[in-house]
């Protein structure tokens, strides 16, 4: 008896670590799922955070321009992005911020005097210490700068090159990569999660059968009049039947007696 229990502790100790093994498996996956959508998502998120002051005021009516030189600085500091609205020359006031042609580049300065009879602009740079030597006509002119974002003028470059394309597209699918993965995962760990509760039933049936074989049936109750054996009421205890010593022959029935074949001794 000693020896099946010990049998059956042993069965119930390798079914548990059959069993737990998948839960600690378990535990080390929950977490990718969340993991690679968190990445993911972030890794999205940068590439639409970064085209959308490129890409989204365009359909507003706005020219972006990013700035290469400091005669603006510090209001405009180099590296930054404008947005150039177009507006009519005679709206323009004086301290307004212009972007116009000037030859072959297009140049931001800050308008000092509007001379609407003439037609032209007298423009300056804020870091410059004179007025710019030419006048800026009314056809040169772009429109008025409505704002302006530091920093994006890179980011406004990068986009501008083959490579820097190459590079945001793979960032973006890298993050979409993530997302799909995620999903993987969490299909996987949904999966593993049936699979373990049916093992768990499985075990418990098991583990109910090993309990039920090691029990011994309860013995019946007797009772004490079942074991004594019944007197008859007319026979006491103490009298014994007499003893015939001797032997006898038998008769059948109309039968004549016959000689006993045995003779009596002598007294």
């Amino acid at each position: 008896m000693a020896k099946k229990k010990a049998k059956n502790n042993k069965k119930r100790a390798a079914g548990s670590n059959e069993y737990s093994a998948p839960k600690r498996r378990r535990g080390l996956l929950v977490y990718m799922p969340a993991f690679c959508s968190l990445v993911g998502t972030l890794m999205l998120l940068t590439v639409i955070a970064a085209a959308l002051p490129l890409t989204v005021p365009q359909y507003m009516g706005y020219q972006i321009y990013d700035v290469v030189s400091g005669s603006m600085e510090p209001t405009v500091p180099v590296g930054s992005i404008i947005y150039v609205k177009e507006a009519e020359p005679s709206s323009i006031k004086k301290g307004d911020i212009i972007a116009f042609q000037s030859g072959e580049s297009i140049v931001m300065h800050r308008v000092v005097d509007n001379k609407i009879v003439e037609g032209t602009f007298t423009t300056k740079g804020d870091a410059n210490p004179s007025e710019d030597m030419n006048e800026v006509p009314y056809a040169n002119l772009i429109g008025i700068v409505v704002r302006h974002i530091p920093i994006l003028g890179q980011l406004m470059i990068l986009f501008g090159s083959t490579l820097g394309r190459l590079c945001m597209i793979c960032f973006a699918a890298c993050g979409a990569i993530l997302n799909i993965l995620s999903s993987r995962f969490s299909d996987a760990i949904e999966d593993e999660a049936i699979e373990e509760s049916i093992r768990e039933k499985e075990l418990a049936e098991i583990q109910n059968r090993i309990a039920q074989s090691g029990k011994q049936p309860d013995p019946e109750p007797v009772n004490k009049k079942d074991k004594e054996p019944e007197q008859h009421p007319d026979k006491k205890s103490g009298d014994q039947p007499e003893e015939q010593s001797g032997d006898q022959t038998v008769k059948e029935p109309g039968q004549q007696p016959e000689e006993d074949s045995v003779k009596k001794e002598t007294e």
